[in-house]
Order: structure tokens, then C-alpha cells, then sequence
């Protein structure tokens, strides 16, 4: 959509959304790298406009989701969040209050960051039980057994090594992918079911619902701001519902954006979780996860060499902005892949 129809769809959503004002301008926001995002500024109330990526290839409700997950959280008191505004299901553009803060790093992560993104999926497990919850969807890649788990990393590692040599960068992508990526998860998989039928932990048994928790999805610091105040906002919840609390932690943990370290896991696991049942089972879980999640996320640095993931870059970045990216983020699945392996040594 063209800078002038999303100037016009704005304005009907500020109108819709009750916000009065004057003409409205755009100003594009730096961060996403998978939706086009804009400060909404001339109204009598600041407004950011979320443009979704939509392609044949990716089939997610990223719109539908966010926006409901974000209108549940608002109705039930959870406000650590953009309040949403106003959305255009047909022009696939969300309006959400525009919230002041800086993008964080990771050297401004410690305990009282990680006591904050506690609190806020405590506030969501709080509120779980309310009739509008159930009517949310899982969460994008929902795992409810181990064995789910495992197939989700499978199908993410076929993915990415189904990757086209096209040039020098994806060529040495490829040699990655066959030479290490793909042998240290064929040894990762079988030891995680080893491991996981030393600690009794049945990998075929799905999660009780009292188990299940509502997950952000895509949790960390690299969807976050902090505002001058030192309060944390959590932002894009596009993958959002319901989710094995496992899941959430070690894609808190592993996420390669913000690093956090593992000395936060057990307070940031006990200040978040602590209220649901199946304490025991639920960390032995989380320590079964954590290498199979430095995997998937070696994957998910890949996707810019995918096609579904290219054309989503493109769109929220730019051609430019897209070509530097995949030489760093080859880099960095490297880089984090050495962790498992160093870990199966």
C-alpha cells in the first residue's frame, strides 16, 4: 500500500478509534523486520500503524492474532502492552497506541528487566482462566509434547536445508546447514529423547490445559522498549496464544537478539510460572528444551535466505537494508550453533 491510501486508512482508524484530530503524517519506525510500521502523529493522540506482512507461503493470522491477543490482555487489566486501537482485517493494518521508550541492549538486562518480563507473564497466566481467553487460538508452533517439539525443530532444519545456492552467501549457508546444522541436531534430537527417558518424562504425553499458559510468543528484550520512567513495555504479539510454558522460557532464554543470561532462569521461571501446577516436570521440560531451542533459533536466523522469510524482510526493511543482513546473520548461527555443540562434546 502507498504512502498516501495508508495516510487515508490511518485516519479512518483514528476515526473509528474515537481520536479526533487534523491531517495525519507518517513516519516510519526502524525495528521490524517482518510488518511495515509507522508513528501516526497529527491526532489528538499519538498512534503507531502496523502494516502485516501477507504472502501465500505464510499463512498466519498476524493481524487477527495481535490484535486479539492485545484487545484479551487491555479487557483483563494486562497493560504492560500497546493498548490496541482500531484494525482494517481487509487492508491487513493494526492501530495501537503509540508507547514512549528506547530499544533495549543487552547490557542494560538484568535482574530488575528480567523481574519486569516476569511480571508480565504472570499478570497473562493470571488472567488465563477468564471465559475470553479460551476463546484465543495457540500460539504460532504451539508444542504441547515433547515429541511435537522435536518435529517443530525437524521441519525448521528441512526448511533451511532446502535452501537454494543462489550466490556465494547461500552457498556457504547451504555448506553450513549440511556440514554442521543438520548432523548436530540429528545427534541433539536422539540424546533429548535419552535424556528425556532418564527424567521420566514422557514425550508423547500432551500437556494438561491447567498446564498450558498463555504465551507473548517471541518473548524478549528485542520486543521491548524501556520508557524514561525505567517501565518496560512488551511489544509484537503476532505468534501469541496458548503454548507449553517450557516453550516460552527456553525461547525467553534463546532468543539471540537481547541475550539473557541463564543466571536469571530459575527467579525469572518461579516469579513467572510459579502459580501453575507440575513445578517438577515442567523444569525438567525446560532443561530438556534449551539446546533444541539454540537450534531453532540458529533456523530462524536463516530465514532471510528462505523464500517466505526473504520476501517478509524485504517488505518491512527494504532491498538495501535486506542485502547486508544475511552475511551477519550466517555469522550468527554459527556462533550460537558452537553452543550445542560445545554442549554435546
Amino acid at each position: 500500500m502507498k504512502q498516501a491510501a495508508l495516510k487515508e486508512a490511518a485516519a479512518r482508524l483514528l476515526a473509528s478509534a474515537g481520536v479526533r484530530g487534523g491531517p495525519v503524517t507518517l513516519t516510519p519506525l526502524e525495528g521490524g523486520a517482518n510488518n511495515r510500521v509507522f508513528a501516526v502523529k497529527g491526532a489528538d493522540r499519538p498512534a503507531l500503524l502496523k502494516s502485516y506482512f501477507r504472502h501465500p507461503a505464510d499463512t498466519r493470522d498476524r493481524l487477527g492474532t495481535e490484535f486479539g491477543f492485545s484487545r484479551f490482555a487491555w479487557s483483563a487489566g494486562v497493560c504492560a502492552l500497546p493498548e490496541p486501537l482500531a484494525c482494517d482485517e481487509g487492508a491487513g493494518l493494526g492501530l495501537y497506541a503509540l508507547l514512549e521508550g528506547a530499544p533495549i541492549d543487552a547490557a542494560a538486562v538484568g535482574s530488575s528487566a528480567v523481574a519486569s518480563a516476569a511480571a508480565f507473564v504472570a499478570d497473562l497466566v493470571s488472567v488465563q482462566h477468564l471465559p475470553d481467553a479460551a476463546r484465543l487460538s495457540h500460539a504460532s508452533e504451539a508444542c504441547f509434547t515433547l515429541e511435537e517439539h522435536l518435529a517443530r525443530v525437524d521441519d525448521r532444519v528441512a526448511r533451511v536445508a532446502a535452501i537454494e545456492p543462489v550466490d556465494d552467501v547461500a552457498r556457504a549457508c547451504t555448506s553450513f546447514v549440511e556440514g554442521a546444522l543438520a548432523p548436530v541436531w540429528a545427534r541433539l534430537r536422539e540424546r533429548t529423547r535419552a535424556a528425556a527417558r532418564d527424567a521420566g518424562v514422557a514425550a508423547d504425553v500432551p500437556l494438561r490445559h491447567d498446564e498450558r499458559c498463555l504465551s507473548p510468543s517471541d518473548f524478549g528484550f528485542h520486543n521491548a522498549l524501556c520508557a524514561p520512567d525505567g517501565t518496560f513495555w512488551f511489544l509484537d504479539f503476532e505468534y501469541a496464544g496458548w503454548d507449553d510454558p517450557a516453550k516460552l522460557v527456553a525461547d525467553f532464554f534463546c532468543q539471540v537478539a537481547v541475550p539473557i543470561p541463564l543466571d536469571h532462569l530459575p527467579a525469572f521461571v518461579q516469579a513467572a510460572l510459579g502459580h501453575l501446577p507440575g513445578r517438577a516436570v515442567r523444569d525438567a521440560r525446560i532443561a530438556l528444551l534449551l539446546d533444541v531451542y539454540r537450534v531453532k533459533w540458529c533456523c530462524i536466523l536463516l530465514n532471510d535466505f528462505v523464500p517466505a522469510g526473504s520476501e517478509r524482510r524485504r517488505f518491512a526493511l527494504g532491498q538495501d537494508d535486506f542485502g547486508e543482513r544475511r552475511s551477519a546473520k550466517l555469522r550468527r548461527a554459527q556462533e550460537s550453533l558452537a553452543t550445542v555443540q560445545h554442549s554435546l562434546e
